[in-house]
C-alpha cells in the first residue's frame, strides 16, 4: 500500500527492480519465469515491509488507531506516512513528485510483458487519477479507503481509514518524521540486500 515509500527507496534501482519494489504488493508468487530483476525487486520490497512493521515509530502510529479499526492499523499506516511523503516529496528526493511519478508510470508500461493480471486492471486507474501524486489530498486517501472496503469481501469499517488521520494530524506526521531518516538510512538497498 505504501507506494510512494517504496519509490522513494527506488531512485538507483535498474528499471525492473524499481518496479517490483513499488508493486511487489501484485507479485504474491513469484513465478520460475518472472524477469529476474523484477523477483529481486520484490524480494526488496518484502525486506521494506518488514522493516516498516518492526520499526518502533511504526508501531507507535499503529497504537494510535482505536478498534474497529485498528485491525487495519498496517495498511492505514502505510498510506498516512505516503501521504505525508508525497507532501514533502521534494524534500526527501529533490525531485517534483509529479514528475517523478509519471515518469515511473511511463517505465510500468515498458514492463507490460512481465504484469500480473491485477497490475493490469490497477494500471489505467493508476495513471488515470496519478494515485502516487494524488496521496497528497486527504480525498484522495478517503477514496482509496472506500475502494478497499468494496473490495474486502468480510464485512469491514475500512471506508472511516480516514477518521484517525484527521483525528491526530500532528502525531502521525511527528511519527513520520521519526520514522524516515531511520527508513532512508537502513533500507537502502545495499543495506537490504545483506
Amino acid at each position: 500500500m505504501n507506494y510512494l515509500g517504496h519509490l522513494v527507496q527506488s531512485r538507483n534501482l535498474s528499471p525492473g527492480m524499481r518496479i517490483g519494489n513499488v508493486l511487489g504488493d501484485f507479485y504474491k508468487r513469484l513465478p520460475e519465469e518472472l524477469h529476474p530483476e523484477i523477483k529481486a525487486g520484490v524480494l526488496y520490497h518484502r525486506k521494506i515491509d518488514i522493516y516498516m512493521d518492526r520499526h518502533p515509530q511504526v508501531r507507535a502510529s499503529m497504537a494510535r488507531i482505536a478498534s474497529p479499526l485498528r485491525r487495519f492499523a498496517g495498511i492505514l499506516v502505510d498510506m498516512y506516512y505516503d501521504h505525508f511523503l508525497a507532501l514533502e516529496w521534494e524534500a526527501w528526493t529533490g525531485r517534483d513528485l509529479p514528475s517523478s511519478a509519471s515518469e515511473f508510470y511511463r517505465e510500468i508500461l515498458e514492463w507490460k510483458a512481465w504484469w500480473t493480471k491485477d497490475l493490469e486492471e490497477v494500471y489505467p486507474w493508476l495513471v488515470k487519477y496519478d494515485w502516487l501524486s494524488s496521496y497528497r489530498e486527504t480525498s484522495h486517501l478517503a477514496r482509496s479507503f472506500q475502494g478497499l472496503a468494496q473490495r474486502l469481501r468480510a464485512p469491514n469499517n475500512l471506508q472511516d481509514g480516514l477518521e484517525p488521520l484527521l483525528a491526530d494530524y500532528e502525531g502521525f506526521r511527528t511519527d513520520f518524521h521519526a520514522y524516515m531518516p531511520d527508513y532512508l538510512e537502513n533500507c537502502r538497498p545495499e543495506s537490504a540486500s545483506s
